[in-house]
This record gives structure tokens, sequence and C-alpha cells, in this order.
């Protein structure tokens, strides 16, 4: 494995000026929190994992075997958002990027992660109107890791100590839309085989992320 370069090496943000935020995606079982993480040390890049940002009625609601709602995701989601801006901005790289971890199963729910929603205020009269925010200069791709379903049987067989138990990755299958990159092109697809270690995923993933110039240099 190669040494790290250091951030302003690693990250090629492409336009001047805006963060690249990376998403690692996929269901329950495809590995994207250990890999997003290792991705972001090689990068030397912030990581965020999504799963920390569930509130505590979601994490509960899952240990029972409760599948989400879009009720209990929307939020979640925007908490997300809100924790990867915060991160690019902090960033003290001339080209900062982010990488995440997150299901992002359905395309609606990848649509809140790419946009800023409007802030919505009432006024005196109660009249509802939008207010003025400034512009969040940052570009965010997804990485879908496709595994095949037995992978991730076995390995939500044999983890321990996570809300997520291997009941759920069915309902997870069901909401799951597998993003196509000619409908959504900021989506690039891994396929990933039963055979590929985590460092062979990673090595995959760095240079999809090296194809469409969002990271620079080996892994």
């Amino acid at each position: 494995m190669a040494t790290p370069p250091t951030p302003a090496d690693a990250c090629a943000a492409g336009a001047a000026a805006k963060a690249v935020v990376v998403v690692v995606m996929g269901v329950a079982g495809s590995g994207k929190s250990s890999v997003a993480a290792e991705l972001a040390r090689h990068a030397g890049a912030p990581f965020v994992e999504g799963d920390d940002l569930h509130p505590r009625t979601n994490t509960e609601k899952m240990a029972r075997g409760e599948p989400l709602t879009d009720a209990d995701r929307l939020p979640w989601l925007r908490d997300l958002r809100a924790a990867f801006i915060a991160a690019s901005r902090a960033s003290s790289s001339s080209r900062p990027c982010v990488f995440v971890s997150c299901s992002a199963l359905r395309k609606q729910y990848r649509d809140v992660l790419r946009t800023e929603p409007p802030p919505v205020d009432d006024d005196d009269n109660n009249n509802t109107r939008v207010s003025a925010r400034p512009v969040v200069d940052v570009a965010v791709r997804f990485l879908y890791l496709r595994v095949p379903p037995q992978v991730l049987h076995s390995r939500l067989e044999s983890r321990t100590g996570h809300f997520m138990k291997p009941g759920m990755l069915a309902s997870q299958l069901a909401v799951l839309e597998e993003p196509d990159p000619r409908d959504e092109p900021d989506v690039v697809v891994a396929q990933v085989v039963e055979s590929m270690t985590r460092e062979d995923v990673v090595r995959l993933l760095w240079g999809l992320l090296r194809e469409v110039r969002v990271v620079e240099g080996e892994y």
C-alpha cells in the first residue's frame, strides 16, 4: 500500500474552490463504512459516518427489526448533509474532499444529499416564504457498492454489536433503487465480488475516483 499523500495532493476537487463530497453507499453489509473510512484515511480527508447521526429513535427501531420510514430517514439525511458541509468548510485544504458512508437507498434520499433544501420561514401573517441562504459550493458524488446478496447475508450473520440485524437486509433490498449512471451521472457503480478483500475494494474505488478526477495518485 502506498504512503498516504497529503490532502492537497490526493483530492482533485475539479472546479476551483468547489469541495467534493464522496458518499459511499449501499445496503447493510456492503462494507461502505469501512471502505469509506479507509479512503478518507488514505486521502488525509475527513470521514463522516452516517450511522452515527441516526437519532436514538431510529437505531432503537432498527434494533427491533422495524424498517425505517421516509419520515424517519429524511431528517437524518438532512442532518448528514449538514455534517458533511460543515466538515468541508472546516478543512484546511485548498481542494477539500470529504468521505461519507450512507445507505442512500432511494433516489429521493440521494437527492436530499445532493441539494441544499430551501429554508422556509413564516412571517407575522403566517405566510410561508423562502428565505435567502448563501449558496453551498459543493459537489456530491456517489460510489455505489453493488454486492451479491449471498455475500451480504454472510457478512451480516458474522457481524456483532451493530443495531442493524441480518433480518433487516430483506427490507433494505426491497427499498433499494439501484442508481443508473445514465440517469444519475454523479454516481459511479463498483461491482464487488466475494473473493475481494477490503483492500481490493478500496483500491478499486480509488481507481474509479481517479478516473472521474476526484482524487489523484495511487493507492
